[in-house]
């Protein structure tokens, strides 16, 4: 990992991005690149020894919630536009929400709102892949998601998952390991935990490495021998050979990673608070596994089909926000009671937003990604902000046009990994974490 300066282009020893990229493109003719990549590294360990671990959890609106239903009202303008539900005020002066989310009104000091959020796509699978990782993705290359970059850059912790994802994701290497390798996927929960007893049978693990199918620690070893050779040829660096052998057979033995697992432990009283929905106890179990040492937990934040809302846009709000609102301010204020906060980034965002006006024909709105909504709150961001402007329809932002690599910095800021962290492809080709862009300073 290469250290930059947040918000600029010189690195921690004294050289640019670009000459950096340089020396990279030259190392195959014998400039000594490791010994200057080794020397920044150690610099970056000496700057961060002193910081307090951060983690994250990023609850994921698949189908793109629209901004004039949740955090952007427009109670003055037209029927078709501002819709159904009427909104109600929130504890942060001159911010209103919608009427169905009450309990978020009530804490708005434990997180900010984004209202000038703007997307290049307004396509499904393209969203979910920029979104997620702050890169495109493009027939030659699968960006990593930020879950794997903090793994990636942080390091794996001891005997429990760094990056867990809970509900299934829409496309199979959206917000994993992409160009980083498999190593770095998340391992994948796809059962309901407010239906069935989660326990290890349940993990997928990188590379498809299903559990289940595993009688001992021979049988074990020899899929993971199995999946190294498969994925060796295609990493730059193949060292990670016993990393990964450790790692996989620490989390399937480990009693921390099965205590995480078991909602039982908690009390009724907490697991009603969170609402007893396959939202409200994936939000409670990424809680117990920020808890108990994982760095980030992705969550598939929906009860029923999602907020894709061509048709029947007000009957899935009515589904969908409650349980959001619910599930959403109790992890908030748990967090909050259990000290965890302050080191816990929490997002909260889809795809893109939905259109201003309601499409008449299907009563529901349609994908737009010109101008939408999200939310930050927790560690490393400043809270009780609301951050941009919308026109008087929500369809172009007013001021602070705001972009996924605004957001993507933002959110490797408040991790405290480096955006400009570079890595190899096979051939060799020195590939930068991030684009260029700024951290969202009212958020910082």
């Amino acid at each position: 990992m290469i250290g930059f300066t947040s918000g600029s282009n010189s690195t921690c020893a004294g050289k640019t991005r670009r000459e950096v990229l340089r020396i990279g493109g030259l190392s195959a003719f014998g400039v000594g690149l490791p010994q200057w990549l080794q020397q920044a590294k150690q610099a970056n360990a000496a700057e961060s020894s002193s910081s307090k671990p951060m983690n994250c959890i990023l609850l994921w609106m698949i189908g793109g919630p629209s901004q004039i239903e949740t955090f952007d009202m427009k109670p003055d303008a037209p029927l078709d536009v501002r819709g159904e539900f009427n909104a109600i005020q929130s504890n942060t002066p001159g911010m209103q929400v919608c009427e169905l989310m009450p309990r978020l009104a009530q804490c708005t000091e434990l997180y900010s709102v984004i209202r000038s959020m703007t997307s290049t796509t307004s396509s499904h699978p393209d969203g979910h892949y920029y979104v997620n990782s702050g890169r495109k993705k493009t027939p030659a290359f699968t960006p990593a998601g930020y879950g794997s970059a903090m793994v990636q850059q942080l390091g794996q912790p001891h005997g429990i998952p760094g990056y867990v994802q809970l509900g299934s994701t829409y496309r199979p290497d959206v917000a994993k390991g992409g160009y980083l390798g498999q190593q770095h996927d998340p391992i994948v929960i796809p059962e309901d935990p407010n239906k069935v007893k989660l326990n290890l049978r349940d993990f997928t693990l990188p590379g498809e490495i299903n559990v289940d199918r595993m009688s001992g620690r021979r049988t074990l070893l020899g899929a993971l021998e199995q999946y190294q050779a498969k994925t060796e040829h295609k990493l730059a660096i193949a060292d990670t050979h016993d990393e990964f052998y450790q790692r996989a057979f620490s989390i399937i033995t480990s009693t921390k990673t099965k205590q995480a697992f078991d909602l039982t432990q908690e009390s009724d009283k907490v697991r009603d608070e969170y609402g007893r929905n396959r939202l409200g106890q994936r939000l409670l179990l990424s809680r117990r596994l920020i808890e108990a040492g994982a760095r980030f937990v992705r969550v598939s934040g929906h009860i029923a089909a999602g907020y894709d809302t061509h048709f029947n846009h007000w009957d899935t709000m009515k589904k969908e926000l409650p349980a959001y609102d619910q599930g959403y301010s109790a992890l908030l204020h748990d967090l909050k009671q259990r000290g965890l906060l302050d080191n816990t980034l929490v997002i909260t965002m889809g795809e893109f937003g939905r259109t201003p006006r309601i499409n008449k024909q299907r009563g529901g709105r349609d994908h737009w990604s010109r101008c939408f909504s999200l939310t930050m709150g927790g560690g490393g961001i400043r809270t009780g902000e609301v951050v941009g402007e919308s026109d008087k329809i929500a369809a172009e932002p007013k001021n602070r046009r705001l972009t996924i690599p605004d957001l993507a910095h933002t959110i490797y800021r408040g991790l405290g990994l480096d955006p400009y962290g570079i890595t190899y492809s096979p051939d060799g080709r020195p590939i930068e974490a991030l684009p260029e862009a700024e951290p969202i300073k009212e958020l910082i």
